[in-house]
């Protein structure tokens, strides 16, 4: 009996322990007091500024996210080259799509070709000329007037579709020449073996004139007296005019007779000329003098030539 008492009194003994006692036993009453003071801040805090505050941590969270998942640097380049390639690809088929479409809905209007054929050549250039660009071609046609349009292109009375922004539409037109002619390249630039053929088998005359030139290498055309794609007669005239190289001045060659081998050379390295060939010969001349020059003394001949001597070997030489 008295045992049963003793349980019954502890058991109601602590059940009478209150839980916030318990909690200051364990040293726990400052974060009690810290919660109760940050709910009490944050009721004073706006609700705006909570708002912000809270987006401000879900940001840095995915920017936690975003560096953890983001790719390797060679990953990152190979992107950003392959958007690049994909942005041109895209502006390229753009510009075709642009180019096509564009160029089908463009507005237009249909025109009618006029017949020029049988017209003099000025009449037919005069021919509605805001709406047509003529481009002329020269024939020769015994059968047809001289300067008259033998063929056109577009043919007469076609009708033909022109687009406000090309402008004129083009007309090519065929004239009679009087006489028989053809259409010539100019020769400059060619070399004079080959613009003299090429002009004497189209059946033209030339006359060639050769001059000094520092530009044009020697043997090269420098001057004709037609231009590119002008038409010319046959049997006509024409005038060439071909490059000799950069002129190369005159020198006067020295008396060398007489004189000693290695004067005579010494001489002719002075005046601007080279030593040629140099032979010898029996001479009552005494050994070593010259006897004989290529060129006689006080001729003028181009700077560099060379200039060979006969030498003498003596009486007994040979």
């Amino acid at each position: 009996m008295k045992y049963k008492i003793k349980r019954a009194y502890t058991k109601k003994k602590s059940e009478q322990l209150p839980k916030p006692f318990t909690a200051l036993a364990r040293n726990e009453e400052i974060d009690l007091f810290g919660e109760f003071e940050e709910e009490q801040k944050s009721k004073r805090t706006p609700f705006s500024a909570r708002l912000r505050a809270t987006f401000e941590r879900m940001r840095s969270k995915w920017i936690a996210i975003g560096e953890k998942r983001r790719p390797p640097i060679a990953l990152r380049v190979l992107l950003r080259a392959l958007a690049i390639v994909l942005s041109v690809a895209l502006l390229t088929a753009l510009v075709v799509v642009y180019s096509v479409f564009g160029f089908v809905g463009a507005s237009y209007k249909t025109l009618r070709v006029p017949d020029l054929i049988g017209l003099y050549e000025s009449d037919a250039l005069a021919k509605d000329s805001d709406s047509f660009e003529y481009s002329i071609k020269y024939e020769y046609n015994p059968t047809k007037a001289a300067g008259s349009v033998i063929s056109q292109s577009p043919a007469p009375n076609v009708e033909r579709k022109l687009y406000s922004r090309d402008g004129r539409l083009n007309v090519t037109l065929t004239v009679n020449t009087a006489t028989p002619s053809t259409a010539m390249r100019s020769a400059v630039g060619m070399t004079r073996r080959d613009a003299v053929l090429m002009l004497r088998n189209a059946g033209i005359e030339v006359t060639l004139i050769e001059e000094w030139s520092d530009s044009v290498p020697a043997g090269v055309v420098s001057y004709c007296s037609f231009e590119d794609g002008e038409r010319l007669e046959l049997g006509q005239n024409v005038l060439l005019k071909v490059s000799r190289g950069k002129r190369i001045p005159l020198v006067s060659v020295p008396e060398l007779c007489g004189l000693g081998e290695a004067e005579a050379l010494e001489r002719l390295s002075r005046s601007g000329l080279l030593v040629g060939e140099i032979k010898y010969a029996p001479s009552d001349l005494p050994l070593g003098r010259v006897i004989a020059q290529e060129f006689s003394g006080g001729t003028e001949i181009e700077e560099g030539t060379r200039v060979s001597l006969t030498v003498s070997g003596g009486r007994g030489f040979g």
